[in-house]
């Protein structure tokens, strides 16, 4: 064979190779997951809502924590979640990836790494440098704002801005701006845009609420109660009424409430009573990332350590309420509370007679 023949027919293999992975119709994630031996590896397509993630493939590990999970429709522009046993790692595809590699150590929480999957790798650098201290929330805000990736950029300002979104309200609009630049009309787009305006109006709804003083009417609370019956602050008037925002995983609520317990005996029978706001609960950022299921169960789960904690701390009143969100509980954002214990003593007319009284409560 002459040289240029055998440059020819290598042009050619070459060509022929390249149009077989280009032509390429399936989605392969491969996986080498340290301490993650023979776990069953599950790949979801989750979404901002609540809405019960979409199983898209299964593949058991081996002794190692190598696995391939094979899609033979090739994957969909969206978010994923790789479930490892019990534990979990997002993943942001565009729909173009045919081969994503992922390595990783089960054992630290963001330590893992991508190639394959550009959406994803810059989901990862944010989230890990976060984890690791490398960089700040200002830094990860910088990140969110100039990365590329509009679907990485909504799921990080999701988990990373939400908890604070008072604060970070434009900057997650800007990321929804350009998800839906992107995405116009796509369910992410749309499911994004509406937990924004959700937040929006808690933003304008805290920053119109009346200005609480002594001698200002009590807003009003109505709220279920564990067993579901409906208990109203409004429906109290004619008593003193110590109003009590807490929750069973707040060390300092937790010291006071013998001291609140011993008051409430001494003078339940002379007017006096207790109206418990608990503040247990998944806020609504956490909620957003978790199945259905998920959600079900966690709520269920800080229910129970709501009424344990009344009944382990004697609380024995029969006005104990909770909207079970958190942070995001409605009457705590209209009586501006932004830590706890933090109490309101409503006189028999229902106006505020004191804020946060406490050894002068008696």
């Amino acid at each position: 064979m002459t040289r240029i023949s055998f440059y020819v027919a290598a042009a050619a293999i070459l060509a022929l190779s390249l149009l077989a992975c280009n032509s390429q119709k399936g989605f392969v994630l491969e996986g080498a997951i340290k301490n993650a031996p023979n776990l069953q590896m599950t790949l979801e397509q989750a979404q901002f809502t609540n809405a019960e993630a979409v199983v898209v493939g299964k593949a058991d590990a081996d002794a190692n924590g190598n696995f391939k999970i094979n899609i033979e429709e090739g994957i969909k522009t969206g978010i994923y979640r790789l479930k490892m046993g019990a534990k979990m790692v997002f993943l942001v595809f565009d729909g173009s990836e045919k081969l994503v590699k992922l390595t990783g150590d089960l054992t630290q929480n963001f330590a893992y790494n991508t190639v394959g999957s550009p959406a994803t790798e810059s989901y990862f650098k944010t989230i890990s440098g976060l984890s690791n201290g490398k960089i700040d929330i200002k830094a990860a805000k910088e990140e969110i704002a100039n990365s590329k990736q509009p679907l990485s950029s909504a799921l990080l300002s999701l988990q990373v801005l939400g908890n604070d979104f008072v604060n970070n309200i434009e900057a997650m609009k800007g990321a929804g701006a350009k998800l839906n630049a992107a995405m116009a009309g796509a369910s992410y787009a749309k499911d994004y845009s509406e937990i924004i305006a959700n937040m929006e109006a808690q933003v304008k709804s805290q920053q119109t609420t009346v200005s609480l003083a002594v001698g200002s009417p009590a807003p009003d609370i109505s709220l279920a109660g564990p067993d579901g019956k409906l208990h109203t602050l409004s429906e109290l008037k004619g008593k003193i009424v110590l109003l009590d925002f807490w929750a069973s995983w707040c060390g300092p609520c937790r010291r006071e409430n013998p001291n609140v317990v011993n008051v409430y005996k001494k003078y339940k029978d002379r007017g006096f009573t207790v109206f418990s706001v608990s503040l247990d609960g998944i806020e609504n950022r956490a909620a957003a990332s978790m199945t259905a299921e998920m959600l079900k169960q966690q709520t269920e789960a800080t229910k129970t350590q709501w009424t344990d904690a009344i009944k382990k701390d004697g609380l024995i009143w029969e006005n104990h309420v909770s909207d079970l969100k958190k942070w995001d509980c409605a009457p705590a954002g209209v009586y501006g509370v932004r830590g706890i214990p933090n109490t309101f003593l409503i006189d028999k007319a229902g106006n505020i007679a004191a804020i946060n009284p406490r050894a002068d409560l008696e």
